[in-house]
């Protein structure tokens, strides 16, 4: 199967379960905190893999305008019904449909993990082409190395599976300087997953040049 089929095929499988375990999480409040400080009051987001909103809803409450795309209609039917103030698309980070210059900031935590490592680069610079001038960019990724297709946790069933592309740090700067946005700031960092134990991210802040 085509890998971003079994991505949105999974997703609306696991929709319900995933959002109960994650809209309310609080473990990326600290990058969710610093994302937003570097942005003016009442910025345009995007949420680029928004899942079920756990994101959007932090920011909408916080005053911000926010976009949330996903290939997922069963991520995105939980997130129009718990995050009324957002707007919602589905949409592929491949191949947003937005014009150029649209947002002020882009949010993409746990996106770029489900894109084949081929398609990294394309994402970026299909990002940066829609970001304003200046416009800042937060990526979250998990820690690793290569690409795997895995039993899906959240399926009860067992039988769903999940694409995953894991980075290391000195990979996504060049990822980040290749598609020529201005590096800000990358740090590692160990979070907790609800019922998954820990996992080691990679965060980056990145700004497109004005």
């Amino acid at each position: 199967m085509e890998i971003r089929k079994l991505v949105e095929e999974t997703y609306d499988i696991i929709a319900a379960e995933y959002a109960k375990r994650h809209f309310a999480e609080i473990t990326f409040n600290e990058q969710r905190e610093m994302f937003l400080k570097m942005l003016a009051p009442g910025s345009l987001i995007l949420d680029a893999g928004c899942g079920p909103g756990q994101d959007a809803v932090f920011f909408t409450e916080r005053g911000y305008r926010v976009i949330g795309i996903d290939i997922s209609e069963g991520m995105l039917g939980i997130a129009r019904e718990r995050v009324p103030k957002a707007e919602f698309r589905r949409a592929d980070i491949l191949a947003t449909g937005f014009p150029d210059k649209t947002f002020d900031g882009i949010w993409a935590l746990r996106s770029l993990i489900h894109v084949e490592k081929k398609d990294v680069l394309r994402v970026l610079n299909e990002l940066k082409r829609i970001l304003r001038p200046g416009g800042l960019l937060f990526v979250g990724v998990l820690a690793g190395k290569g690409e795997r297709i895995v039993p899906e946790p959240y399926d009860p069933t067992g039988k769903s599976k999940m694409f995953f592309n894991m980075f290391n740090k000195a990979e996504v700067e060049h990822l980040i300087k290749a598609a020529n946005f201005g590096l800000i700031r990358s740090e590692v960092k160990t979070k907790p997953v609800p019922e998954l134990g820990q996992e080691c991210y990679i965060f980056v802040l990145a700004r497109k040049s004005s």
